[in-house]
């Protein structure tokens, strides 16, 4: 898409009004602070722009989430109202200028886009979510796939004609497929519709109970779609060791940490056994990829994990397999937890007791946030 002549205006105004709402976290006190003084005002302009390149650099390169619009913002305040003269402002729209389009529209040779850039934070995100309730981006509206390549679909956004809610919906529905499209509908080959343990239950009402939640298996069955492994830029759906997993039921299309830990444990009820070490092996697969459990399997939630109990996954499973081989084969990947999770000041903390024992427990600090909040 590509602006017309009549609406060049509206789309700079509308994107200078963007930027501009990056910077409505500024408190008064710091606004106050920023208009101290025209020097401090011409060098961080001026370190802006000497270290942008390098800046934009060190971001693109960042697996995890940050608020990249923010930061930008940060670099270079409004003055809002000032007694400072018209060259003052003449250089602070100069420079805004230029690092808006540095850091907005340019791209140098180099950056990559990468999916949360859309999906997880700025611009494109924070407008749908400033647009009103027609394209309210809610969690379900983060799991959207994109129709095209991140990279295309960022440089879409950017030459839209403006921000209106008619074209923002027209951009939404030409570049993006609906949310859970990611995931099909799947009933684990080891289902079976009258498993065994219910012939050991009496008491009839309690059979049928116990029944009505075992089928719930051929319902929270999900098949990741082939695109996410073929296409893994345009979705925030993390490619799995397998694909297929069990959801913990409601609105999610993705595995969750903890929540698998239980859901093992009523398919080994259930004698699915295949599909309880499937599940596990998903787990392993992610600790192998990224070092930890995040805290489900999406993109967005990278940053973070849930209470660790990949070990007492593991070790429920071969309870019941007693399969040494597969036991070996998974061993490394609890250690790489296991280290994660120890790892003081960040994951881990030490607590000493009154009788001077040094206890070490778990801490999970969220250091960057995605857009959405900790589940």
């Amino acid at each position: 898409m590509t602006s017309n002549n009549g609406k060049g205006g509206e789309k700079k105004e509308d994107k200078e009004m963007l930027i501009q709402h990056s910077n409505d976290d500024s408190t008064a006190e710091q606004r106050q602070n920023d208009d101290a003084s025209y020097r401090n005002l011409y060098q961080n302009t001026s370190h802006a722009v000497d270290d942008l390149d390098a800046h934009i650099e060190s971001l693109s390169t960042s697996s995890y989430c940050g608020v990249r619009h923010h930061e930008l913002s940060r670099t270079v305040k409004p003055l809002h109202s000032t007694p400072y003269g018209i060259g003052t402002m003449i250089l602070f729209l100069l420079s805004t200028t230029l690092l808006m389009y540095r850091y907005l529209i340019y791209q140098p040779q180099g950056l990559q886009v990468d999916i949360c850039d859309i999906m997880c934070y700025g611009a494109i995100l924070s407008t749908l979510q400033r647009s009103g309730h027609r394209l309210s981006v809610t969690l379900l509206g983060l799991d959207m796939p994109l129709k095209y390549d991140h990279i295309d679909v960022w440089h879409q956004f950017w030459s839209l004609p403006d921000l209106q809610q008619d074209t923002l919906v027209s951009f939404m529905e030409s570049n993006f497929y609906h949310a859970g499209s990611d995931v099909l509908p799947w009933i684990p080959d080891d289902y079976a519709a009258s498993p065994t343990f219910l012939q050991h239950i009496i008491d009839p009402t309690m059979r049928e109970w116990a029944r009505s939640i075992h089928k719930l298996w051929a319902v929270l069955g999900r098949k990741i779609d082939a695109d996410v492994y073929a296409h893994p830029q345009r979705h925030t759906l993390l490619p799995l060791r397998h694909d297929h997993m069990v959801v913990p039921g409601g609105t999610f299309h993705e595995m969750y940490y903890w929540d698998t830990y239980f859901i093992v444990l009523g398919l080994l009820v259930s004698n699915m056994y295949g599909t309880a070490q499937h599940l596990v092996e998903n787990l392993v697969g992610l600790v192998e990829d990224y070092g930890h459990v995040p805290n489900g399997s999406r993109r967005y939630y990278l940053n973070r994990s849930q209470p660790p109990f990949l070990t007492q996954m593991v070790q429920v499973v071969y309870s019941q397999t007693r399969n040494m081989t597969w036991l070996q084969q998974v061993l490394p990947a609890l250690d790489k937890e296991y280290n994660y999770w120890m790892t003081l000041g960040q994951h881990a903390v030490e607590v000493v007791h009154p009788g001077d024992t040094t206890h070490t427990i778990y801490h999970e600090q969220v250091l960057q946030q995605c857009g959405i909040p900790t589940l």
